[in-house]
């Protein structure tokens, strides 16, 4: 059994193929929304719930797990930490799909959200948040300023931006990447002059992001993605896959 920890649109397509290639798979999510990409398969089971360290240890015995493979998002650190726990207690070999890091010419860039949020207080323009809703506890509005929050169209989602202090008219709740043109019409729409994002990769909408701010005026803020280095990160999904083959038919 191969456990992937998933959640990702780029997670769900690296469990389609170690399905298609013949492999049992066990899935992992931390929300519904996360377990509702993954389509129904014989050799699938999915777990669609946040797991604590010893829930992980218990699971990847009950699974009699052979291998890790972590393709949870980029900034998921703490889960990124408990699947090396698991992998180091357990023993079982961990890999990880990376995404390759993307240069935004141009963006101001931060490594703490506080620090991006600082910046940001007391300049005039009304500002643009799309890091999730996790962080932004650290962002207030001044005089000068509106900040909106695009977050997922989720009820956690939801919550987490009333907790933070955000009002329904400055939560803009909606799923998935965009296009340009999209970005574009949302940048006019609500007269924003700052677009705050993260390291997240292609993936996450980065380029399109970005793109429209530099045909708008919009200057982009980015929040840098940890730094990790490991031979076990792997950037290309095929390679990944045949590493992961060495080892549970090794």
């Amino acid at each position: 059994m191969i456990w992937v920890v998933a959640g990702t649109e780029k997670g769900r397509i690296l469990v389609e193929e170690l399905l298609s290639s013949g492999y049992k798979v066990l899935a992992t999510t931390a929300t519904s929304y996360g377990g509702s990409l993954l389509a129904a398969h014989e050799n699938l089971d999915v777990k669609n719930v946040p797991l604590n360290r010893n829930e992980m240890i218990i699971l990847a015995d009950e699974y009699k797990v052979r291998l890790i493979i972590d393709a949870s998002h980029p900034y998921s650190e703490e889960v990124k930490k408990n699947a090396l726990h698991v992998s180091e207690t357990a023993g079982i070999p961990l890999l990880e799909l990376g995404r390759s890091h993307v240069a935004i010419p141009g963006a101001v860039e931060f490594d703490s959200y506080s620090d991006a949020a600082d910046y940001l207080h007391g300049k005039a323009g009304n500002v643009l948040l799309t890091i999730g809703s996790k962080n932004l506890k650290y962002f207030r509005e001044s005089q000068q300023q509106k900040i909106y929050a695009r977050v997922l169209s989720l009820e956690s989602s939801i919550s987490q931006c009333a907790q933070s202090g955000f009002v329904p008219e400055r939560i803009i709740a909606m799923k998935h990447t965009f296009s340009v043109e999209f970005e574009k019409a949302l940048i006019r729409e609500f007269d924003i002059k700052f677009l705050v994002t993260k390291e997240s990769g292609a993936e996450g909408g980065v380029m399109e992001k970005a793109e429209a701010a530099a045909q708008s005026g919009v200057e982009v803020i980015m929040i840098r993605r940890p730094v990790r280095e490991s031979e076990n990160i792997f950037y290309n999904m095929d390679e990944l896959i045949l590493r992961a083959g060495e080892i549970v038919n090794g």
